[in-house]
């Protein structure tokens, strides 16, 4: 499969720093969160959703937000979820899917700002 297609819109960078993120996946997560498809009409309603399947302490876990069924994200909602599993859960790792690459520079980003992109990996999925 051409991963060159999910790249296109990102500088060279950019498109460097995703690729070596898409190839060293190797972490079994010990937990999975699915996101569901359907759209909401607030912010809040999705946040809400997510918080609600993350246990109160994450340490020492490896988390999969699966994020394949959704194709429009809200760079404020990938940074609160960065926020809660990362930063204040204290999760060990991150893996995000998703089915296109739009995502994966606003994850991480908001993982560079918050000094925890060392916990993340990328995982690209066919839709």
């Amino acid at each position: 499969m051409d991963q060159s297609l999910i790249m296109a819109p990102f500088d060279f960078v950019q498109r460097k720093l995703l690729k070596r993120r898409l190839d060293r996946l190797s972490w079994a997560p010990d937990l999975v969160i699915t996101i569901p498809g359907e759209r909401t009409d607030r912010r809040s309603e999705a946040i809400e959703f997510f918080m609600s399947r993350l246990p109160d302490d994450l340490q020492g876990e490896i988390v999969l937000v699966d994020g394949t069924g959704i194709y429009a994200w809200s760079p404020s909602y990938l940074d609160e979820m960065v926020k809660q599993v990362l930063v204040e859960r204290d999760a060990k790792r991150l893996i995000f899917a998703a089915a296109h690459g739009d995502p994966f520079f606003l994850v991480i980003s908001s993982c560079m700002r918050r000094g925890v992109d060392d916990r993340l990996d990328l995982k690209w999925t066919a839709p």
